[in-house]
């Protein structure tokens, strides 16, 4: 039988191992190498290695990233030269891991002391929160803030919030900087570990006026301090007397139902139509039976083009597909042996079992061979020759006698007092 003699694996993925000591979920991949063996002369062809449902066929390979969190068993098979195969399992343990995650923001004007809203103060207060994964209280965390005029491009930078236990909260928390109460800010925070970030922004617009209009005149502003040229801005919602005609991006409709046949959608609350582009229906199996797929939320029948099936057995059977007629012969089909002109035959094939070895033998003391690798199910037969690739020797070595034998290996020894070591070949043969 082949044997698997060693399976090694290490981090792949440069700064893990050194930071964290472990697998991290969704971000470690293994590098794997496997050494294996034949025996009796055969030769491992192929390896397969299974690992979060992906299969490795090579002796060494770098896997995907490890996505499950707990124990990841991989399973490792070769198959030698004959056919035979062996298998051994390792445990992966990796811990979990999510991308950070900023679960809240919100940032308004105050007055001076960040004590209380003032809607055309000159200072910030935000309030956020987040959290990283501590990935086994081995995970870096930072959480910055950062601000800009709205026109602007950069950002810079106005604090940083400290985390405990790998989460940060702020409520109220006054930012530094000066805030015009005639332009409109934008403001971020950054939340990062080891492995990213994540982020999220917020304006902050201009102090609320009822009208104003542009430095030069040419744009208006309500509920806000104007800040474009050739616009009109609002700072509060807006409520229209009539509807927004299409040509200028609404749907010139007051409902539903004509907003949807305005824009091509079908004139109806309902399900859009099959002429629309829909299906007409509101559940999967009327919607299957209106695009012709069948009135079923099954597997797709024959009929209506499927396989009527869930699996590929019960497909090829459902669409008439065996063996017969795929031009293959049946399963228990036999050969005639003188048909078989080329290739190798599996060892596994043969109608006996054998086993065959080299050792060195003399009248003094005998010798055991094993053959408990064939697989014998009775004692089989067993021969002995003296057997060398040098010169032959002089004088008479003595007769070979088999003995003890027993499934699994049998004693030799030369007949007569003979004490000099000859080598020996050996070949047992049976079922």
């Amino acid at each position: 039988m082949p044997s698997i003699t060693a399976v090694s694996y290490s981090e792949a993925t440069t700064g893990i191992a050194a930071q964290f000591g472990a697998y991290v979920q969704g971000k470690s991949k293994l590098s794997v190498s496997i050494t294996a063996a034949g025996s009796q002369g055969s030769t491992i062809s192929s390896y397969r290695t299974s690992l979060n449902g992906t299969n490795y066929l090579t002796a060494s390979f770098t896997s995907s990233a490890l996505t499950t969190a707990g124990s990841n068993t991989m399973t490792i098979t070769v198959t030698d030269s004959r056919g035979r195969t062996a298998t051994t399992t390792k445990t992966i343990t990796v811990v979990a891991y999510t991308a950070p995650s900023l679960t809240s923001l919100s940032a308004e004007r105050c007055n001076t002391a960040g004590t209380a809203f003032q809607m055309d103060g000159t200072k910030v207060r935000i309030s956020t929160a987040g959290s990283v994964s501590a990935v086994g209280n081995k995970n870096t965390v930072a959480c910055t803030v950062y601000y800009k005029l709205t026109t602007a491009t950069s950002w810079t930078q106005t604090t940083t919030i400290a985390a405990s236990s790998y989460k940060i909260s702020a409520t109220n928390l006054l930012l530094s900087p000066t805030f015009d109460a005639l332009k409109s800010y934008d403001i971020k925070v950054r939340l990062a570990d080891f492995f990213g970030y994540v982020e999220q922004a917020i304006s902050i617009g201009t102090k609320q006026v009822m009208m104003d209009f542009y430095k030069d005149g040419s744009g208006i502003a309500f509920g806000k301090v104007a800040e474009n040229s050739g616009k009109v801005e609002f700072g509060w919602p807006v409520t229209m007397s009539s509807a927004l005609g299409v040509a200028y991006g609404g749907t010139g409709q007051t409902t539903l139902a004509a907003a949807r046949n305005a824009m091509g959608l079908g004139n109806t609350t309902g399900a859009l139509p099959i002429a629309n582009g829909g299906t007409g229906a509101t559940t999967v199996a009327a919607a299957r039976n209106a695009l012709g797929l069948g009135n079923t939320s099954g597997a797709v029948p024959v009929a209506n083009g499927g396989t009527g099936a869930t699996t590929a057995a019960a497909a090829r059977t459902n669409l008439g597909i065996t063996l017969a007629n795929l031009g293959a012969a049946a399963s228990s089909h036999n050969h005639a042996a003188g048909n078989i002109t080329s290739g190798t035959l599996a060892k596994a094939r043969l109608p006996f079992k054998f086993a065959y070895g080299s050792t060195t033998i003399n009248g003094s003391a005998a010798v055991s061979i094993s053959y408990s690798s064939a697989g014998f199910t009775s004692v089989p037969y067993v021969f002995v020759t003296y057997s060398t690739s040098s010169s032959n020797w002089s004088g008479d070595n003595g007769a070979i006698k088999v003995h003890t034998k027993t499934t699994t290996g049998c004693s030799i020894v030369v007949g007569g007092s003979f004490s000099s070591n000859r080598p020996v070949d050996w070949f047992a043969i049976g079922t």
